[in-house]
This record gives C-alpha cells, structure tokens and sequence, in this order.
C-alpha cells in the first residue's frame, strides 16, 4: 500500500487509485463533509490540523477487491480546548458482548454484524475545525487564495469523531426503539 499521495500517483495503479482519491471525494461532497473557505478570511490565530490521504488495496478471499482512498485528519495537529474538548467514545465491554452472544444463542437467535458506510461522516462537528483540503480539490481559487476546509462533519482520524458517532449512533437506536443498558452505557 502506497503510504504518501505521491507513492500512489507514482506507481503502476496510478489510475484505481485517482479513481479511489475520486470517490472518496465524492463521499465527502454527498454527505455535505466540509465547506471549502479562503484560508485569509479565517480569525486570527485559527488552527489549520493537517491531513492526509490514506491508501489501502483491499482483498477478499485471497483476491483483489477494491482500491481505497480515505481521507483522514491528523488528529494529532488538533489543539486541546481550541479544536476539541472531549474525545471519549463509548466501547462495549467484552462482558456486555458475551453476555449478549449467551442470550442470542440460548433463545436460538441470530446475530448479523452491520458495518456503516463512511461511519463518521454521519455525525456534525461540535467545534470548529479547519483542515488542509485533500489532494484532487482545489487549493486555490480563480484568484490564487489558498483555501482549507471548514468540516461540517466528524472526519476519521478528528479527536472527536469517535465521540460523535458514538453519540449519533446511541440516539438513532433509542429512535428506533432500543433502551440503552444502565450496567454499560
């Protein structure tokens, strides 16, 4: 797996992963992840947090799958009490988990696993958090500003995007019915 964008451009699937960077933009654009503004207009001593493309070659059963493109936050360019102020995210304890496979398979139920689709982008930022727009948008704009993105949702690799899922998630099921467990939440 190339490590750098220019690893990627550089090698012999040059064209899956521009087609990758192509879709995962695409995905940042559909669920509405980020507004683009000139860099000049943002306050005074405003904190731009870098970012990077992350590049993956996926395979199943031994072959081939898909090439993937993730744009991700460097996280660790984020400033405490500027960019963020909580990260925690809730995670089941292994208790909570057998607990539940126990019930499932002493009432002969089944259990299915649910993977979300660009999981984070589901959540809003509850803070205002400007990032290096990824390679394949624009930098600049027709009169050569520098632009950076503002995200208007949590993004991989944000301090706080684990926190938000996990926030957006608890409430969605308690929607559709479920009652969170007071032994853990």
């Amino acid at each position: 797996d190339p490590k750098t964008y220019k690893q990627a451009m550089a090698s012999e699937h040059a064209a899956e992963w521009r087609e990758a960077i192509q879709t995962e933009i695409n995905n940042l654009h559909d669920k509405d992840a980020i507004e683009v503004v000139r860099r000049d207009q943002l306050p005074r001593g405003t904190n731009v947090c870098k970012s990077r493309m992350l590049f993956k070659v996926k395979w199943k059963r031994g072959e081939l799958d898909k090439f993937k493109a993730r744009f991700v936050c460097c996280g660790f360019s984020q400033r405490k009490g500027l960019d963020w102020f909580e990260n925690f995210a809730s995670v089941a304890r292994i208790e909570s988990a057998r607990v539940l496979i126990a019930l499932c398979a002493g009432k002969n139920l089944t259990l299915k696993m649910v993977d979300f689709v660009a999981a984070f982008l589901q959540a809003k930022m509850d803070t205002d958090v400007y990032i290096d727009l990824p390679p394949g948008m624009a930098r600049r704009d027709s009169h050569n500003n520098q632009l950076v993105g503002k995200l208007k949702k949590a993004l991989y690799g944000s301090k706080q995007a684990g926190r938000l899922w996990s926030i957006k998630l608890a409430k969605w099921l308690v929607k559709q019915g479920f009652k969170q467990s007071e032994a853990d939440r």
